[in-house]
C-alpha cells in the first residue's frame, strides 16, 4: 500500500510457513515473520482470512476479512481490523484513540483507499485467470510465485484444486463451473469508474457514511445560494459606497462616517462570498468522495505526480 499506508522503502522480507497438518477442507493455516514481528494468516473455510501480527513488547493487531462470492469477479467484502491500543507506545497511542473517536464514515473513507489499493489489480488479476488458466490446476502455468509471501496464494489456490468443485464452488450460483473444472461464466469485467465507485457498493448501505454523504450534500446545496448573495450584497454596497464619491464637497463631511461603514461592510460580504465559495468547493469535494475513489490508486501514478 505505498503512499496509503507506508512507503516500498520501508518494506522488507515476509517469511510465511504453510502448517502442512492444517491443510484440509476447513482451510489452512501458516505462520509469518517479518524483522521482529511475528503471527500467522489462517483461512476458514469458506469466506474468512484472520491475520494476526505481534509485536514483542508491544501491540498486537488483527486483520479479519470475510470475502464473500456476490458473481464473477465480484465479492462483499467485510473487514474488521483490532489493534491493542492499551499496548501501543506514544503518541502512537493518543493517535489511534483520537482516531476511534471520530465519526466511523471518516474510517470508512481511509478503508476505501486501502482496498481500492486491492480491488483494481486483484481484478484485473482475475480476468486473467479466467481467460488464461480456467482449467483446474493451470494457475501454475499463469503465474510464477517463488517467494515466501506468496505462500499463503499458493496453499488457497491448492485448497481450490483439492476441495472447490465439490465444496466451495456451488457457493456461487454465477461459476458454472463445469466437468472438467473449468469456469465457464462470464469474465465479470468492469470498468474503471465501477472498480472505484464508493456510494452503490457502501455509502447507500452504510448509515455513518450515508448521513455524512447527505450532509455534506444539504450543505453544498446551501453555499451556492449563499455565495451568489453575498456576493451581491458586496457588490450593490461597493456601488452604494461609489456614489457617496460624486456628492458635492459639502456633503462629502456629512457621508464620511457611512462611507467608512460600508467600506467594512462590504469586506465583511466580500469576505462571506469568499469563505461560501470555498465551502461550496469543499463540500462537493466531500459528496464525490463518498461516491467514488481515485483511479489509478497512489502507488500506481507516476512517481514524479507522487512525489516519491
Amino acid at each position: 500500500h505505498h503512499l496509503t499506508i507506508s512507503r516500498r522503502d520501508k518494506a522488507g522480507p515476509l517469511d510465511l510457513r504453510l502448517a502442512t497438518a492444517s491443510f484440509n477442507s476447513s482451510g489452512f493455516l501458516a505462520s509469518k515473520a517479518s524483522g521482529a514481528a511475528t503471527g500467522s494468516v489462517e483461512f476458514r473455510a469458506p469466506s474468512l482470512v484472520l491475520s494476526e501480527t505481534r509485536r514483542p513488547g508491544s501491540f498486537s493487531d488483527w486483520n479479519v476479512a470475510y470475502a464473500v462470492p456476490q458473481g464473477p469477479g465480484r465479492s462483499r467484502v467485510l473487514v474488521r481490523v483490532v489493534f491493542e491500543v492499551s499496548r501501543m507506545p506514544q503518541p502512537l497511542k493518543t493517535i489511534f484513540n483520537i482516531a476511534f473517536r471520530l465519526p466511523p464514515g471518516l474510517l470508512h473513507l481511509n478503508n476505501h483507499k486501502i482496498l481500492e489499493d486491492d480491488n483494481i489489480f486483484l481484478h484485473h488479476q482475475g480476468q486473467r485467470l479466467r481467460t488464461a488458466a480456467p482449467g483446474r490446476g493451470e494457475w501454475r502455468r499463469v503465474y510464477h510465485l517463488p517467494t515466501k509471501a506468496d505462500v499463503p496464494v499458493v496453499a488457497f489456490r491448492e485448497w481450490l484444486d483439492t476441495f472447490g468443485v465439490e465444496q466451495a464452488a456451488p457457493m456461487s450460483p454465477f461459476a458454472q463451473i463445469d466437468s472438467s473444472g473449468s469456469n465457464a461464466g462470464s469474465t465479470g469485467q468492469v470498468s474503471k469508474a465501477e472498480l472505484v465507485e464508493r456510494f452503490q457498493s457502501h455509502t447507500r448501505n452504510c448509515r455513518q457514511c450515508l448521513i455524512l454523504h447527505r450532509l455534506a450534500r444539504g450543505v453544498h446545496r446551501l453555499t451556492i445560494p449563499f455565495a451568489l448573495g453575498f456576493a451581491l450584497a458586496s457588490v450593490l454596497v461597493r456601488l452604494n459606497a461609489a456614489e457617496k464619491l460624486l456628492l458635492p464637497k459639502r456633503a462629502v463631511a456629512a457621508a464620511s462616517g457611512l462611507s467608512s461603514a460600508s467600506t467594512a461592510l462590504w469586506k465583511a460580504l466580500l469576505a462571506a462570498s469568499i469563505l461560501a465559495a470555498l465551502s461550496q468547493f469543499a463540500t462537493q469535494k466531500w459528496v464525490t468522495i463518498f461516491e467514488k475513489g481515485h483511479y489509478p490508486p497512489p502507488r500506481n501514478e507516476d512517481p514524479k505526480a507522487a512525489g516519491s
